[in-house]
């Protein structure tokens, strides 16, 4: 199977290539075959537990048994610096330095795995996360690998190797018609799964993002309010939340300042609560 170059993906202007070989520098399951029903790109803070959110990619699915998957593999933790969800969370827009996804991650981790396993390289250099919807694959948890530059990177709490759920075997492609797997119900009649939704805050849902922080005198939410209002005015009275944080991204250089301000902007209780505009259907206005 031809590999995608470098070239290739320059060629598409501003798509994020998924594809590893374009990279640089909650489950129970662990081997079990897998519907993925639904991919795509979230803010992640580990369930409430870390108060910065990081660029995930999220896999969700049912199993041949009935379970609900609910996966998120990170990008890095610079990954958020150079690129945010686009407004339907299906791909990526670059807003820093940076063109290509870095190398190390548990996404890149999950998206070699699906490489290895067959999955047409061309899919994932078109940069869709729904490409990958519909796929069945068989997955396995396999221990992770040592990683530079990380604090005991490959050891449980517990003291074992820490383990990371991949794709072992590709089933069925997406297109390959096929009876899904559905959700068992628990006897109330509700889906049985094991990874809530407050674990992954998505852009454009009502989901919030991790909570911004308000312990350096408003600050942060004055700059948000701000930048919000100068990039209304400049956008004739309105813009869609995606571009509003990419715009947020160019006016803000400094890294810390940029994050402080982007926590206020991709949480949409925050721009719901604001007198100063609207926000509805994804979409802030003036007035």
């Amino acid at each position: 199977m031809a590999k995608v170059t470098q070239a290739q993906v320059e060629e598409q202007g501003d798509v994020i290539s998924l594809d590893p070989e374009t990279f640089a520098g909650g489950f129970a399951g662990d081997d079990v075959d897998v519907d993925w029903t639904d991919c795509s790109w979230v803010l992640f803070n580990y369930a409430g537990k870390r108060t910065e959110n990081e660029l995930a990619f999220r896999v969700q699915g049912v199993t041949e048994d009935g379970q609900r998957m609910d996966q998120h593999y990170t990008a890095g933790k610079t990954a958020l610096e150079n690129f945010v969800p686009t407004e339907d969370g299906k791909g990526l827009k670059k807003v820093g330095t940076k063109s290509v996804m870095p190398t190390g991650s548990n996404f890149s981790l999950l998206m070699t795995s699906l490489i290895n396993a067959g999955f047409p390289r061309d899919r994932l250099a078109r940069g869709r996360a729904d490409s990958m919807d519909n796929l069945r694959v068989h997955m396995k948890s396999v221990p992770q690998p040592e990683r530079k530059g990380l604090l005991n990177p490959a050891t449980a709490p517990g003291g074992g190797p820490k383990t990371i759920l991949v794709v072992q075997k590709i089933i069925h492609l997406p297109e390959q018609k096929r009876v899904m797997f559905k959700a068992a119900l628990s006897p109330a009649g509700v889906a049985v799964g094991t990874g809530p939704a407050a674990m992954a805050p998505q852009v454009g849902t009502s989901a919030p993002a991790a909570t911004p922080q308000a312990d350096d005198g408003g600050e942060a939410e004055t700059n948000a309010v701000n930048a919000v209002l100068e990039i209304l005015v400049a956008s004739d009275g309105q813009i869609a939340k995606g571009k509003l944080t990419g715009e947020i991204f160019k006016r803000f250089k400094d890294a810390s300042q940029r994050k402080a301000v982007l926590d206020y902007a991709f949480d949409d209780a925050w721009l719901t609560s604001r007198d100063e505009w609207t926000y509805a259907n994804g979409i802030v206005k003036l007035g």
